[in-house]
């Protein structure tokens, strides 16, 4: 039976490097590369907005038109 290695979570990893102060300025949104290389970004996720939109309404009633 082999060990197993213990790994240190904090330890830097050569395929993901920690980003450096130049990395985040050249970074770019990921649309403008993505339009870039002729890939169009996906249709938004989830239900479409309605043309006509419910208002939500609130309104206060004396407690006699109520018992009324």
């Amino acid at each position: 039976m082999t060990a197993h290695k213990q790994v240190d979570p904090f330890a830097p990893d050569e395929d993901n490097p920690l980003w450096t102060k130049a990395d985040f300025k050249k970074a770019r949104p990921a649309a403008d590369v993505l339009a870039e290389q002729g890939i169009t970004p996906p249709d938004p996720i989830g239900r479409p907005k309605a043309d006509n939109p419910k208002v939500p309404v609130t309104i206060r009633l004396d407690a006699q038109v109520l018992e009324a």
